[in-house]
């Protein structure tokens, strides 16, 4: 069965529509979304979109909530995992898209309140670290030494 499934977003003042095209029923926040794409359209004049995996347009909507620059956040990533959700790092201590340590990651979700993050899921893996790096923790990335994520616009 195929699944269109329509969403709008108001994100820091401009519309942001998601449309999924899916073989799924349901689309659940924080779960796995499987081989979906996302066709994202950033304001309601119809310019600037493109199409975007599950993980790439999470990014997206959260770099636009904490004033990330999104271009930025996606080298991170890719330099990190290139997007491989599986990935592991630094003799096995480094999991998934964001390459954290368990014990970085425990820390922090702890720090914040998130009481109910998995260190597994690359949702929440995603959340937590646009909250870090909105508050200047991106020490904790090696790929992300000398790059600036404040949002210019």
């Amino acid at each position: 069965m195929l699944l269109v499934c329509l969403v709008g977003l108001l994100v820091a003042g401009a519309l942001v529509l998601i449309i999924s095209v899916k073989n799924r029923a349901t689309l659940e926040y924080g779960k796995s979304y499987g081989e979906s794409w996302y066709l994202v359209q950033r304001n309601s004049l119809g310019a600037n979109y493109g199409i975007l995996s599950p993980s790439e347009a999470l990014v997206w909507i959260e770099a636009k909530r904490w004033n990330l620059d999104y271009e930025k956040i996606h080298k991170l990533i890719t330099c990190e995992s290139s997007w491989n959700p599986q990935a592991k790092g630094d003799k096995g201590k480094a999991y998934g898209l964001l390459q954290f340590w368990k014990s970085t990651f425990d820390a922090y979700s702890q720090k914040y309140g998130y009481t109910n993050l998995e260190y597994t899921s690359s949702t929440h893996q995603i959340l937590l670290a646009m909250r870090m790096i909105s508050e200047g923790e991106r020490a904790n990335w090696t790929c992300a030494k000398y790059q600036t994520y404040a949002s210019k616009g």
